[in-house]
């Protein structure tokens, strides 16, 4: 919380932080952050991914599938874009 604190526009933090309460079993706290990462950086795949899990955890599979496909969608869009590298 204190590097989201100090850093709130940074993706990856959220991101982390919604994989780390991902591992806690903490899914509406995993999609908020989850949520907050894609808002800031909606072509990231890992942070669709990340709430696509949340979703599941909460037993949400319509959604946790459209983030799915977001997320793969995102990341082959990504890797068009860069012939394959990150």
């Amino acid at each position: 919380d204190k590097a989201v604190a100090m850093s709130p526009y940074d993706h990856v933090l959220h991101g982390n932080k919604a994989q780390a309460l991902l591992s806690a079993h903490r899914f509406s706290e995993a999609l908020a952050s989850a949520d907050m990462s894609v808002a800031l950086m909606p072509d990231w795949g890992k942070g669709h991914f990340r709430r696509a899990l949340a979703f599941l955890g909460l037993d949400m599979n319509a959604e946790a599938f459209g983030s799915f496909l977001l997320s793969l969608t995102v990341l082959c869009e990504n890797m068009r874009e860069t012939g394959g590298h990150r």
